[in-house]
């Protein structure tokens, strides 16, 4: 039967090993390494991934002429297909909610400004 200092002792060295193996997992599964391992083994497909990639982003960049003829649909909108529309709508809609919620705090400040001039100001029953 082992001591209580054995048991120790051995709890000690399975913690310090384990630390030493999740510093190794940590340092191994780090998404820069994942990455530049993935690229080594699957050169071919990232290659062929970056060729349809760019293709379509030139396809997109660069209109067509029949894009011409969809946007001449009645009641179509020219800017909802353009790209920097599509840029600008997040961003449009993180400053639309932004400005809501300053309004609201700005309105709850004049508020309770507001009340607090006027709490002074009343007779006391």
């Amino acid at each position: 039967m082992k001591t209580k200092a054995d048991l120790l002792a051995e709890l000690d060295r399975a913690r310090a090993e384990l630390g030493g193996q999740l510093q190794d997992a940590a340092a191994e599964w780090r998404p820069d390494r994942l990455l530049r391992r993935s690229i080594e083994r699957h050169r071919w497909l990232w290659t062929a991934g970056a060729g349809i990639a760019g293709l379509l982003l030139a396809r997109r960049l660069l209109h067509p002429a029949e894009d011409k003829f969809r946007r001449d649909i009645p009641g179509a909108s020219a800017t909802k297909n353009s790209l920097i529309s599509q840029i600008l709508n997040p961003f449009i809609a993180l400053v639309r909610q932004v400005a809501v919620k300053q309004g609201y705090q700005l309105i709850q400040t004049f508020l309770h400004s507001t009340s607090q001039r006027h709490k002074g100001q009343r007779p006391e029953p």
